[in-house]
């Protein structure tokens, strides 16, 4: 038996500090992966005048439990 490691294929790694967060614009859909389970993603995004931002994560295990801070 061959063990070997594959990362996940999220084009937002690495951001998994603050300083590395992956700017994303208003209006896009951002996929990512949760691997190991531990893993935190940080994302910035910037806004020219106020607004209301709407947040939704999806298709992820039901026992998973999702944090979101801003």
């Amino acid at each position: 038996m061959t063990f070997a490691f594959e990362p996940a294929p999220d084009s937002n790694e690495p951001n998994e500090d603050i300083g590395d967060a992956t700017e994303i614009k208003l209006d896009q859909t951002v996929s990512a992966y949760i691997c190991p389970g531990n893993d935190k993603d940080f994302y910035k995004l910037y806004m020219s005048s106020p607004g209301a931002v709407v947040f939704k994560v999806s298709d992820v295990p039901e026992d998973m439990r999702s944090y979101i801070s801003i």
